[in-house]
């Protein structure tokens, strides 16, 4: 059952293609739009005290610094997956030198 719903079936088809596509786009979107909406939030009510005080004289202002802590936060995190996925996500023999007088072993000429 998970799997014809997930897949769209025991084999790749057209179905599975649209819904990894599907769910390859919609979801990064999808966080995106929370993440500003909340960060919006934030920046409209301010960061209040633990304590759940209400009074507008309590609240810290959403000032340039938590801003630029955001960001540089994101461009930190976003620099490690790059740096993870170019060290552990790629394939070996793409790192190997091309040989232009022999081909690879298991390349047969027809």
């Amino acid at each position: 059952m998970t799997v014809k719903w997930v897949w769209g079936g025991y084999t790749v088809r057209a179905v599975t293609i649209k819904t990894f596509f599907s769910l390859h786009f919609l979801l990064p979107v999808i966080l995106l739009i929370t993440i500003i909406t909340h960060l919006r939030a934030l920046h409209i009510v301010g960061r209040r005290s633990p304590t759940k005080i209400k009074p507008a004289t309590m609240t810290i202002p959403f000032s340039n610094f938590f801003i630029v802590k955001d960001f540089l936060n994101l461009f930190l995190v976003i620099g490690f997956i790059m740096l993870l996925s170019a060290a552990f996500l790629e394939e070996r023999e793409n790192a190997i030198i091309a040989n232009r007088i022999s081909s690879p072993i298991h390349i047969k000429p027809e």
